[in-house]
């Protein structure tokens, strides 16, 4: 359904079918890293926020992946363990899932890490193969909450970077900055 709507919008408007993007939360976040990896292969890169999954890509196939999570969430751990805290699936660590990607992705052994604002700390894969991009943004203190939307602003367990930083404007500067598929 996603690639006939993607396809159908393309001969509708003008879109660059090469510059074709997915975002998802929680679940949705573990759906957009899965449709990255399907047949036809149609996006560019992939923004995941609040859940990180292993990639299911093809060794040739590598859409750029950026990942958005809190290290406070109790829903879907930054360290890793069951969702829901006590949920029959598992998951691995946010850092290890995407330094699986880096690995897989020929990037350097060592991420870059910078600041991009107080309480959130990006890791970035370098030097990538055919210029893709593997970004890891930590909100630190961040919960499940979208960071930036108007459920971290509601949330009190939430960071102030979790209320204050805007993953939607990290998505859209990241896919902004990504070679086309």
């Amino acid at each position: 359904f996603i690639n006939a709507l993607a396809e159908e919008l393309g001969n509708e408007w003008c879109v660059d079918l090469r510059r074709v993007f997915a975002s998802g939360h929680s679940n949705g976040s573990a759906f957009t890293g899965f449709l990255g990896c399907v047949p036809p292969y149609r996006f560019a890169a992939i923004a995941m926020v609040a859940a990180t999954i292993p990639s299911s890509c093809p060794p040739d196939h590598r859409p750029s992946v950026l990942a958005l999570s809190g290290d406070a969430d109790q829903t879907v751990p930054y360290d890793g363990g069951g969702v829901g805290g006590e949920g029959a699936v598992g998951i691995p660590p946010a850092l290890e899932t995407m330094q699986s990607y880096r690995d897989s992705y020929g990037c350097a052994s060592e991420p870059k890490v910078d600041t991009l604002e107080p309480g959130v700390r990006r890791d970035s894969g370098v030097d990538c193969t055919d210029g893709a991009r593997v970004d890891l943004i930590t909100v630190i203190g961040g919960t499940h909450s979208w960071p930036g939307g108007l459920g971290a602003s509601v949330d009190p367990n939430t960071s102030d970077a979790g209320r204050d930083f805007s993953a939607t404007d990290a998505i859209l500067d990241f896919f902004e900055s990504v070679p086309p598929a």
